[in-house]
């Protein structure tokens, strides 16, 4: 029986040789110095700016990751022709859960530089921060747990159809979470995984920022989406892991 932290220990080697791990530190940095001067040459209010910049790290998110989990199924994919990734592990479904685990953590690891990193900017620039540490990290945390669906999908995209597919459901993935932040996504984005991050982080911001803004049926729509984002990615979880147990390394362009 393989243990969870040899498979992990294992993932974590082959980012070291690729370009994946750098990727995901160049790309917040990048975000944080836009937006951190941004921030020192407009008027725009700090609170309207840490909203546009959760938005944007949310639009994005559908894209970057249909790239890296295209980049991390390719990487694994040409270890042996696909052999390694489905026999160096028992049971064989463990393969799959250290990719999961790998590519969740890099997200995570990406979104606190960049989150955490902008609050810091925020405090330098003005003479207070409209949001605490403890408010950029639940944003964190948010943006994880509501993309964790995104990034199983693509796993799963990346192995049956190719980078091609993932990297394009990806793309689109953002075209439609920067639709669902406007009218067309009222009464509807509840069910839209796209969707989900920037909404999410929205409504936490305004919240934070005055808590009687939240209208109550936004109230009732942000738990029902909660019940939705928990049920759907469990169930794209548990899907993912009976196909690759079954799956025999054949993709849909052989």
């Amino acid at each position: 029986m393989t243990r969870i932290d040899l498979v992990l220990k294992s993932g974590f080697m082959k980012l070291r040789r690729s370009h994946i791990s750098l990727l995901h530190i160049l790309l917040p940095v990048l975000a944080v110095l836009a937006f951190t001067w941004y921030a020192g040459v407009t008027k725009v209010d700090k609170t309207e700016i840490a909203v546009g910049y959760f938005q944007v790290l949310s639009l994005g998110f559908p894209t970057i990751i249909g790239v890296v989990c295209a980049m991390v199924a390719e990487r694994d994919m040409n270890a042996g022709k696909g052999f390694d990734l489905l026999t160096s592990t028992n049971p064989k479904v463990m393969s799959i859960v250290g990719m999961l685990i790998t590519t969740l953590f890099l997200g995570f690891l990406s979104v606190i530089i960049a989150v955490m990193g902008f609050g810091e900017s925020i405090s330098a620039i003005y003479s207070e921060n409209p949001f605490t540490m403890k408010f950029y990290f639940i944003v964190v945390c948010t943006m994880i747990l509501t993309n964790t669906l995104l990034y199983a999908f693509h796993l799963f995209v990346s192995l049956r159809f190719g980078k091609g597919a993932s990297t394009g459901l990806g793309v689109f993935g953002s075209l439609v979470s920067a639709l669902m932040i406007t009218g067309l996504g009222d009464g509807i984005w509840m069910f839209i995984p796209c969707s989900w991050s920037i909404r999410f982080t929205t409504m936490l911001a305004y919240a934070e920022v005055s808590p009687g803004s939240l209208t109550n049926q936004l109230v009732a729509e942000a738990r029902l989406a909660t019940v939705s984002c928990t049920a759907m990615t469990v169930i794209v979880i548990v899907g993912l892991l009976i196909w690759f147990n079954r799956w025999e390394g054949k993709t849909s362009y052989e």
